[in-house]
């Protein structure tokens, strides 16, 4: 298996939508132990203000749309496979 070298490289990490942040989080934690990046950044195209990720104070660098907490479909986000080619951000009622 081939390993990608990040020391010493600036990362940007791009995710499409933040709920709770629990991924993310562990995915920053992951690179941060294993790697030694010179900067680790982050952009999130939609961020939900959901009570746990404002808890432990998880913002990205970057930000796109601050969403409301409910669940969101379209501009790739699916529900059950579904919906993921929208050309516009929905909420499910």
């Amino acid at each position: 298996m081939t390993q990608i070298g990040l020391d010493g490289k600036n990362v940007l990490l791009v995710e499409d939508i933040i709920d709770t942040g629990t991924s993310m989080k562990a995915v920053l934690n992951k690179i941060e132990a294993n790697f030694e990046p010179k900067t680790l950044r982050t952009a999130i195209a939609f961020h939900k203000m959901n009570p746990v990720n404002v808890e432990w104070g998880y913002f990205a660098d970057y930000t796109g749309f601050l969403v409301e907490q409910s669940f969101l479909i379209g501009y790739g986000i699916d529900y059950n496979n579904q919906f993921r080619d929208l050309s516009h951000l929905c909420k499910i009622n």
